[in-house]
């Protein structure tokens, strides 16, 4: 049986984020998706430095890698910096083709790299297959207090 996951997705790219909430919608993922457009906002949510916004631990972050404001470098090594969510599996969903990003991603803690496929039948396909792993399979570290 398929578990709810709380995911965050850290994309800036609206029609990402359409076809990323489509596509786990029609999966029958069930998942609670938040996604976040500004990486700043993002990295404030996970370490609840907004006392109006409500912390947020999910259990599975995808992120962009080439994002305004900070890269998803930094991201990846401010996320692996903050307590509650250090341990967090960050999925990183790219058009990147460079080899050089790709090992400075998994250097500074990525747990997977996809790049994302251009044709909208590969796209929905690797990220349903992308959720039925890290759901059905995967053991994910607790996050919740």
């Amino acid at each position: 049986m398929v578990r709810k996951l709380d995911i965050l997705l850290i994309e800036d790219n609206p029609g990402d984020v359409r076809l990323t909430e489509e596509v786990l919608r029609q999966s029958g993922a069930g998942c609670n998706l938040t996604a976040i457009r500004d990486p700043e906002h993002a990295l404030n949510l996970l370490r609840g430095d907004n006392p109006r916004s409500e912390r947020v631990k999910p259990e599975i972050i995808f992120l962009d890698l080439n994002l305004p404001k900070l890269s998803g470098i930094e991201i990846i090594q401010n996320i692996r910096g903050t307590e509650g969510v250090e341990h967090t599996p960050i999925v990183v969903l790219s058009s990147t083709e460079n080899p050089e990003q790709i090992r400075d991603a998994y250097k500074a803690g990525a747990n997977c790299f996809i790049r994302k496929p251009v044709e909208l039948d590969n796209f929905i396909h690797c990220l349903s297959r992308c959720y039925e792993f890290w759901c059905d399979i995967v053991v994910l570290p607790p996050n919740k207090v």
